[in-house]
């Protein structure tokens, strides 16, 4: 099950009794936790692509500039 759709269902279940408070905001804390991590991480990666069209794109700049001269 999606994380989205866990965090809805276990508010469904706080409100309906079905599971304590406490146990619902420690689970929504350690998803949120979670959250921030897979964010970091997707951030990196976007961050090493760019780097690598960048260093491309450089590359490809020297060259014409070579040429040029």
């Amino acid at each position: 099950m999606p994380l989205r759709d866990r965090l809805i269902a276990l508010g469904d279940d706080v409100l309906e009794g079905r599971v304590d408070r406490g146990n619902a905001a420690v689970a929504g804390q350690l998803w949120n936790i979670a959250i921030g991590a897979i964010r970091t991480g997707l951030k990196a990666k976007e961050v090493e692509e760019l780097e690598a069209r960048l260093e491309e794109l450089e590359a490809v700049l020297d060259h014409k500039r070579q040429e040029s001269a």
